[in-house]
């Protein structure tokens, strides 16, 4: 049996520690756990982000795809891409803006896993 009231207690603590960490741009639209922020992404020194906008929301107009070159001496992790991201105005600006997963595409890629 599953305790509703400690689900939302848990979630709660969760999005006061994501709020905490990134501020109000990450109000509700990032998806990825606390425990996950300091997972390593790359260890490579540069890496592109890239976000693709494929949904329906721009099925009447096409939206180039957006990348972010992000460069560091220290390991990429997903809190350090998330903060690059919001230093550099990230907003898909559709409905699909909740961050779920960074996926690699290769050692040097890596694509944003946006949801609805």
């Amino acid at each position: 049996m599953v305790d509703s009231d400690s689900d939302e207690i848990e979630y709660a603590k969760e999005q006061q520690i994501i709020n905490n960490t990134f501020g109000e741009w990450a109000n509700g639209v990032i998806c990825i756990s606390s425990k996950e922020l300091d997972t390593i992404i790359s260890t490579e020194k540069d890496i592109i982000i890239k976000n693709t906008y494929g949904c329906y929301c721009y099925s009447e107009a096409q939206r180039p795809h957006d990348y972010f070159h992000i460069r560091s001496n220290q390991p990429h992790t997903n809190k350090t891409i998330i903060k690059h991201l919001i230093k550099n105005n990230f907003n898909p600006g559709c409905n699909h803006m909740f961050l779920e997963h960074i996926s690699k595409i290769n050692d040097t890629s890596y694509q944003l896993f946006m949801g609805s």
